[in-house]
């Protein structure tokens, strides 16, 4: 899990869908919401559909991931990946961080530049082993052709703030707790679970005005520009 996020329910939810996984399902996983991806998976994969995934959110069911050959399909579609283009272009240092993969002695890393946001620019002959830190591209390669492992995480657990993002692709609404209270919450459109501020621009960046909770209280929109943003 990112930590650019605002949980806005009991983590215990998202833990309790590892129940719904099917028995080939190991990689839990919401949709990506910015139409941009697309563009950036067409490249690399010519037979590329969908809205592909966002890895800000992960359920990873481990025992199942080391009952697979997941080191080899990773260095499979990583080589293919630097093959067609020579870099990745989104990722997240997760990549290495949980499949502990040493890519040095591979002789497939191009002497071009990558670029990858989270890491900066680097020379891949100088820096190897940080190509694994563009998960993001490799793992939705990897989920497109071998969907068995997938399974989907509704959307409402990764609703993103990107700029770009489509909010169509998960129509939410955030809703006071005062609000909450006073409706039938059967009845109302799905509530946020987990935000995804996957924006360059941080809330800690951001100089706030105060808002009076007596107003939060009644009202169906907290984040408004204008009260909030100088």
């Amino acid at each position: 899990m990112d930590i650019d996020i605002l949980l806005n329910t009991d983590i215990i939810e998202l833990w309790n869908h590892f129940d719904y996984f099917e028995e080939t399902q190991s990689i839990g996983i919401g949709l990506e919401q910015n139409p941009y991806f697309q563009k950036v998976m067409t490249k690399l994969d010519s037979n590329w559909k969908g809205y592909g995934y966002n890895n800000g959110v992960l359920l990873l069911h481990l025992s199942k991931i080391r009952s697979t050959n997941w080191n080899h399909l990773w260095m499979y579609k990583t080589k293919r990946a630097h093959a067609k283009q020579g870099y990745l272009t989104t990722g997240e240092q997760v990549g290495s961080n949980f499949l502990h993969i040493n890519c040095q002695g591979f002789g497939v890393w191009p002497s071009k530049k990558a670029t990858c946001s989270g890491m900066g620019t680097q020379t891949l002959s100088q820096h190897p082993h940080r190509s694994t830190d563009c998960a993001y591209d490799i793992i939705n390669l990897i989920l497109f052709e071998f969907n068995y492992f997938l399974y989907e995480i509704p959307c409402e657990w990764n609703i993103q703030l990107s700029d770009g993002s489509d909010e169509q692709r998960c129509p939410v609404s955030w809703l006071t707790y005062a609000e909450l209270k006073k409706r039938n919450y059967a009845t109302i459109v799905k509530q946020p679970k987990l935000i995804h501020i996957n924006h360059h621009i941080k809330p800690d960046d951001v100089k706030a005005k105060y808002i009076p909770t007596e107003y939060i209280d009644q009202s169906d929109v907290i984040l408004k520009r204008k009260l909030i943003c100088n």
